[in-house]
């Protein structure tokens, strides 16, 4: 986790630029029945039925110094596509930094092996690779934009990829005329600060569970001992009693009072 929020906290660097990089799935839908548009006083109506055309998938690169996001659409998402996206981040974006720091999470494809079937090795040893700890996908940056771009753009039917790449670009070159960044406000301080508290949380919870664990072995010998929870009373020792309620009292269980 410091690895990454470390490179988020060094300065803009031409040569060395920060590419956030994610992906997502967009279904693509088609109205079987025509909506009715908005009329004066009158939201938009949509029939609940609909029919599916497959899926796309959205590949997001931001560049969150610089104010910048490039959106491709592809058909799926496996190495040869995301291939195709680094290509394109090296070779049309990015032609003469020295090193491109890529922020990505954890998906099966975003590993070196990708990198080299997609560029030549001098080319791949260009890339610096920034990958998130597992399920730690949430501080990559391109998850933001993701957000953005799904609100503001994708909430609606595409029938097909050309229509749903029709809306997007409007959104992309709106963004990038404003150079609309990303104020990042979590630091490595902050994360150092939660991971104390999580792990005092946590030692509290285990212990808290050990203390549940032994209370119930003991009341569980003590149901064996005295005899079912749910049956009839036996005398023990001279005396009725009945272990469910003895549990319940405390009496079998020495940690069930605390």
């Amino acid at each position: 986790m410091e690895d990454v929020l470390e490179v988020y906290l060094r300065p803009r660097n031409d040569k060395r630029p920060l590419v956030c990089l994610d992906e997502a799935s967009k279904q693509l839908i088609a109205e079987t029945r025509k909506s009715i548009p908005v009329a004066p006083g009158k939201p938009k109506r949509v029939d609940a039925e609909y029919r599916r055309c497959g899926t796309a998938s959205v590949f997001m690169m931001t560049a969150p110094w610089e104010g910048k996001r490039h959106v491709r659409i592809r058909q799926q998402r496996k190495r040869g596509e995301f291939a195709e996206v680094i290509r394109h981040v090296c070779d049309d974006i990015y032609p003469d930094a020295e090193k491109i720091v890529l922020g990505m999470d954890n998906l099966n494809t975003h590993n070196t092996a990708s990198l080299y079937e997609a560029l030549e090795p001098q080319e791949a040893r260009r890339l610096a690779e920034k990958l998130t700890p597992k399920h730690g996908s949430w501080l990559n940056m391109a998850e933001i934009e993701l957000s953005i771009l799904s609100r503001q753009c994708m909430d609606g039917y595409f029938e097909s990829i050309e229509e749903l790449t029709t809306a997007i670009v409007p959104w992309e070159v709106s963004r990038n005329e404003k150079k609309t960044g990303i104020n990042w406000r979590f630091t490595t301080d902050d994360a150092r600060i939660n991971r104390v508290l999580s792990v005092s949380v946590h030692e509290k919870i285990s212990f808290r569970g050990y203390r549940l664990v032994i209370a119930g072995t003991f009341c569980w010998i003590g149901g064996l001992w005295h005899g079912s929870s749910s049956g009839p009373a036996k005398p023990i020792f001279g005396r009725t009693t009945n272990a469910y309620q003895e549990a319940r009292e405390g009496s079998c269980c020495p940690l069930g009072s605390q």
